[in-house]
């Protein structure tokens, strides 16, 4: 919200309430600080909601033309850091993260393999130890008032690199319980 276009210096305020002495305030603010400006706040309007709004000249003048310009600014959350692959080595700790923004609060809800997983509503999914039963896709729910967005998912997988440095002739073949691997002739 702006007073851009009025003919004076002006503090704005946004308020709630229908009682003049009991205005909850919403945002407010003071004309920028060099004389002949005007005031600009900013806030997450809610449909249905009615607002009071205090305009108040800063100079005393004859005339006073006001005028308020509203934006709309789109407030659904945003990513701004999206989880990253990990790869753990099994029964290390091990987290994945993301970073969001826009109008708080914001609710997460992280999912394995497309499914919800139990109180797991924080910005970041913590394992004390990461084991196989782990390995899978994740991703995760990002929400507000205004919208919610969901990441793309991103492998999880514990376990092992298995690189091999000899060339030539022979065989690698994992143990029938899939712990190990064994390298031998072919």
């Amino acid at each position: 919200l702006k007073t851009e276009g009025s003919s004076f210096e002006t503090a704005l305020g946004v308020y709630v309430g229908s009682v003049l002495t009991q205005l909850q305030p919403i945002a407010e603010a003071g004309p920028d600080s060099a004389p002949g400006r005007r005031a600009t706040i900013e806030f997450a309007a809610v449909g249905g909601q009615e607002y009071v709004f205090l305009l108040n000249p800063a100079r005393n003048s004859d005339i006073w033309i006001a005028a308020l310009s509203l934006h709309h600014f789109p407030f659904t959350p945003i990513i701004t850091q999206a989880p990253h692959p990990i790869e753990v080595a099994p029964n290390d700790p091990a987290s994945i993260s993301v970073v969001a923004d826009r109008a708080p609060p914001l609710f997460y809800q992280w999912f394995k393999n497309d499914v919800p997983i139990a109180g797991a509503t924080q910005s970041d999914l913590i394992f004390g130890s990461f084991t196989t039963n782990d390995t899978g896709g994740y991703s995760v729910m990002v929400s507000n008032r205004f919208g919610t967005v969901t990441t793309a998912k991103v492998p999880a997988i514990a376990g092992y690199r298995l690189v091999v440095t000899k060339t030539g002739v022979g065989s690698v073949k994992q143990s029938p319980t899939g712990q190990f691997f064994a390298l031998g002739p072919t």
